[in-house]
C-alpha cells in the first residue's frame, strides 16, 4: 500500500510542476476509522482552509480528509452531555465501545476527497492538465503518527494507509532544488520528519539534500504529541498556534516588527505560548543536533545569548519568565536547566505513581461490583457503544433498569468518589507534565545555541551551509500575505 502513495507522490509532484499557482496548498487530516478521526483534526483542517479559501484561489487548495464528502461517518465528538455518572455506568460492560462519543459525518466544505489512495490520485491527475507554473509548495498533516522501533523509521497513520518519512524524502527529492517547500506535521513523533533534510530521509553528511525544502513540527520524534482530542473545548494543540499567529495574534507574533508572519515566527510563537506538554521542533535544530552530539554545556548566558536570533530572544525571555527563572543571573544555564528538568522529570514520577495508586483504589472495588453485575446479567459482554444504541441483546429498557440498580448500588458512592479521584490525580499528572515540557522547551532552545556554537567553529562544512539553507527557507510565510 505504501507503494501505491508514492505513486501518488510522484503525480501530485509532477502535476504542480506546470501550475499556474505561485503557491500550492496540500492539507491532508483525520483518518478513514471514525474513532481515530477525533474532533480536532476536522477543525485544524477547517480553520486552515477558512484562511486559504479566502487569502488564494480555492482550485490551490487541496484538501483530504477522513472519508472525504461520502456521507459516511469520519468524525468522532465527545459527547457533552455524558456525565460522570453515565461513564461509570459504561464501565460496567466489558465491551464498551466509546460510549461517550458521537459519531458524524464531517461538516468540512470544498474537500477534494478522502484521505484515501485511489481517490487522492484521482484529484492529482484532474491538475495535470490545467497547471502551470508553482513556485512554492506549502504541506499540513494534522492527523496520527508513528515511529516503528523495528526499522527506526516514522510514518503518517492515516487508516488504510501510512505514508514513511524515508518514502516522502525520497520522491521529493525528484524535484527542482530550488522549488520551496515548507511543511507541517502536527502528530505524534512528527519530529521524524524532519529527516526530509536528506536524500532518501536517511540521516548521514553525504546524504544532506540540496533542495530547499523545511518542516515544523509539534514535537520531538520520540515524543507523543498533543492534538488528537475529540473534545470540541480542548484547543492547546501545535496547529491552533501556529496559525493564529499568522492573523489573530500577528502584532505578539512578529518579532521582528517588520509587519509580516513567517513561519519561523509562528513556531516561536507557537513555543511560547501552547500550553501542553509538547517540545516543538524544526528542521534546523533537528540538523544541528545531527551535525555534532557534543556540544559545551559550560557556556554563560551572555554567549548564548548572542547566538540566538531575534526570534529566540523573546522565545528564551518569554519561556523564562513563565518560569520564574532569572536565566541571565545564572552562571551555566545549561547545567542550571538540566538540573531542574530532572526534578520536575522525578516530580512526574512521584504523581504518576499517585495516580496510578488512585486508579488501583478505584478498580478494586470497580471490578468487584462489576463482576455481580456481568455474573448476573451476561448479555452485557455484548457491545455497548457509541450513541448508545439499544442491540437485539441491549435494548433500551434494559440499560434504563440497570442503570437504576447500578446508581442504588450501596457501594456506588464510594465508586464515584474514587473515580472522581483518579481524575483529579489525572488532571494533576497533566499539570506537572506541563511543567516538565515548560523546562524542557528552555533546555532545548539552549541547546540549539551551543549545537550553533559547534557548528560555526567549521563554515566550510556541508552542514552549516545546509543550516543556513533551513533557516532561510523556515524564514518565509506558510500563508500568503498582502500588505
Amino acid at each position: 500500500m505504501c507503494k501505491r502513495i508514492l505513486i501518488f507522490l510522484l503525480l501530485f509532484l509532477k502535476t504542480f510542476s506546470t501550475a499556474h499557482a505561485t503557491t500550492k496548498y496540500l492539507l491532508l487530516g483525520g483518518n478513514t476509522d471514525p474513532y481515530n478521526s477525533q474532533f480536532t483534526l476536522e477543525k485544524n483542517i477547517q480553520d486552515f482552509q477558512n484562511i486559504l479559501q479566502t487569502e488564494i484561489e480555492k482550485d490551490n487548495v487541496i484538501t483530504h480528509f477522513g472519508l472525504g464528502n461520502k456521507k459516511l461517518l469520519d468524525v468522532t465528538v465527545i459527547d457533552k452531555t455524558f456525565t460522570v455518572d453515565e461513564t461509570l455506568f459504561s464501565e460496567l460492560f466489558p465491551s464498551r465501545y466509546y460510549p461517550d462519543r458521537i459519531v458524524r459525518h464531517n461538516h468540512l466544505n470544498n474537500i477534494t476527497g478522502p484521505i484515501l489512495f485511489d481517490e487522492i490520485m484521482l484529484s492529482a491527475h484532474d491538475l495535470i492538465e490545467t497547471q502551470d507554473k508553482v513556485e512554492n509548495y506549502r504541506f499540513y498533516y494534522t492527523g496520527h503518527g508513528i515511529k516503528d522501533d523495528e526499522t527506526d523509521n516514522y510514518c503518517l497513520s492515516m487508516g488504510i494507509d501510512s505514508l514513511y518519512v524515508t518514502d516522502l524524502a525520497t520522491y521529493l527529492d525528484k524535484y527542482q532544488e530550488n522549488k520551496h517547500w515548507q511543511l507541517v506535521f502536527s502528530q505524534c513523533h512528527s519530529g521524524g520528519f524532519t529527516r526530509i533534510n536528506y536524500v532518501d530521509g536517511i540521516p548521514s553528511e553525504k546524504n544532506l539534500s540540496p533542495a530547499n525544502r523545511c518542516a515544523f513540527c509539534s514535537t520531538l520524534s520520540h515524543l507523543i504529541s498533543t492534538g488528537c482530542s475529540a473534545n470540541a473545548d480542548f484547543s492547546e494543540e501545535y496547529s491552533r498556534y501556529f496559525r493564529e499567529a499568522f492573523f489573530e495574534k500577528k502584532t505578539q507574533a512578529d518579532f521582528n516588527h517588520d509587519g509580516f508572519i513567517t513561519s519561523n515566527e509562528a513556531h516561536i510563537y507557537t513555543y511560547i505560548n501552547s500550553k501542553n506538554i509538547d517540545i516543538p521542533t524544526r528542521t534546523s535544530d533537528a540538523l544541528l543536533r545531527d551535525a555534532t552530539k557534543n556540544y559545551n554545556k559550560l557556556l554563560s548566558w551572555t554567549e548564548l545569548y548572542q547566538l540566538m536570533d531575534v526570534e529566540e530572544k523573546a522565545a528564551i525571555l518569554a519561556l523564562s519568565k513563565k518560569a520564574s527563572v532569572e536565566l541571565p543571573s545564572i552562571s551555566h544555564p545549561i547545567l542550571f536547566v538540566e538540573n531542574i528538568k530532572q526534578q520536575k522529570l522525578e516530580a512526574y514520577r512521584q504523581q504518576q505513581h499517585v495516580k496510578e495508586k488512585s486508579l488501583n483504589d478505584f478498580q478494586k472495588i470497580f471490578t468487584y461490583v462489576q463482576s455481580q453485575y456481568i455474573q448476573k446479567h451476561p448479555e452485557m459482554y455484548n457491545v455497548y457503544g457509541a450513541n448508545h444504541q439499544s442491540t437485539r441483546l441491549i435494548t433500551a429498557s434494559f440499560i434504563k433498569k440497570l442503570k437504576s440498580n447500578f446508581y442504588a448500588h450501596p457501594e456506588y458512592k464510594k465508586i464515584k468518589e474514587k473515580y472522581l479521584n483518579f481524575k483529579m490525580q489525572d488532571q494533576a499528572l497533566w499539570e506537572v507534565d506541563t511543567q516538565w515540557a515548560l523546562w524542557s522547551r528552555i533546555l532545548y532552545l539552549l541547546e540549539t545555541q551551543a549545537y550553533k556554537a559547534e557548528i560555526k567553529k567549521d563554515e566550510n562544512k556541508k552542514y552549516y551551509k545546509k543550516f543556513l539553507q533551513l533557516k532561510s527557507c523556515e524564514s518565509q510565510p506558510f500563508f500568503v500575505q498582502t500588505e
